[in-house]
This record gives C-alpha cells, structure tokens and sequence, in this order.
C-alpha cells in the first residue's frame, strides 16, 4: 500500500509519519512539497491514501483536493491548524474524508487511517485487514529526530521511556484489534 503525504509543517510531517511508520509499517510513504507535486504524484503513484495539509504554499487546498478525487477515488485526510468551522466544511464538502486538526492526536489518527484503508479497501473488494501489527517496529525508534520524540514524550506517563510509551501504543492497539494478549517482556 501507498500513501502520498503533503504537509507543509515540519511538525506535523514528522508525527504523520511517525504515526504510519507504527501501526501501518507496510504502508510505502511517498512524500510532496506542495500541492502541485502531490497531484502529480497521486497520477503517477496511484495511492491507496492521500493526506494533505488544507494550507499548501502553492495551490488551494479545496482545489487540490477536488483534483485529486478526478484522479483517484482513494481517500483523503486533510490536515490543518486552523479549527475554523468554513475551512472544516469546505474541505470536506469538496471531497476530503477526514479532517484532522494538528497537531494530532496520535492514536485517533492512527484510528481514522485504518478505518479509511479498511472501507476503501474493502469497496474495491480487497483484503481488508488493517490491523496494526506490532512488535520490532514499535520497539524501535524509528529513525525520528530528538525533536519529534520530545514531542512524543508530552503523551507518555511521567518516568516512562520513549521505547516505553512506543510498546505501550502497540500493546493498545494489539488489545483493540486481537484476541490474544500481548506477549512483550
């Protein structure tokens, strides 16, 4: 699976990814700098999800997003600092599915995201399975900056490690999508 990701915050960038990279590891990002490149992208990468900031520097995000759904009938999640009820309405009246305030709440992303795959997946008559697996990949750091991890760390219980706080995500969502109970040591 694929998803393009346009956000033009770097804050907002880094949890998106750091988001995916843990309950969807499979999932290939593909990254655009502008609205522009991100309609170019989805006609040349076919995306099975499009995230994209409402506020990109070159074009309008209402008309990014119409274009995109000319193109492609994968969803899209747009993402904005603003919490201004037009900008909400707008972008969901030209086609976005989600619209996510920044910064994220990480697990209501990551919740909405596998909800989006599961419904667009399965009306294409796909497998289905959006379950989060877990194991090495929430256990390790994942390659983010010290400032991405610092932010990270605002979610964690006071004197938990940010490995900790990774394990204690993916034991969640194991707990919510299985049946079994988590075997972490």
């Amino acid at each position: 699976m694929r998803a393009v990701i346009a956000v033009a915050e770097s804050q907002s960038l880094d949890d998106v990814c750091t988001v995916l990279r843990v309950c969807l590891p499979d999932l290939e990002l593909l990254l655009a700098d502008s609205g522009s490149r991100c309609i170019q992208m989805v006609r040349e990468q076919s995306p099975d999800l499009v995230i994209m900031d409402y506020h990109l520097p070159d074009l309008d995000g209402s008309n990014v997003i119409e274009e995109i759904h000319r193109i492609t009938p994968s969803p899209i999640v747009v993402l904005s600092n603003s919490k201004d009820d037009a900008n909400v309405v707008k972008a969901i009246e030209c086609g976005a599915d989600e619209f996510c305030t920044t910064p994220i709440r990480q697990l209501e992303f990551a919740a909405h995201v596998r909800a989006l795959l599961r419904r667009s997946r399965a009306a294409k008559g796909k497998n289905v399975s959006t379950q989060p697996r877990v194991g090495k990949t929430a256990r390790t750091t994942l390659g983010l900056r010290e400032d991405t991890k610092a932010r990270l760390d605002s979610n964690r219980a006071p004197g938990q490690s940010y490995d900790g706080f990774l394990c204690q995500l993916a034991d969640l969502w194991e707990k919510t999508y299985s049946d079994t109970p988590s075997k972490r040591g």
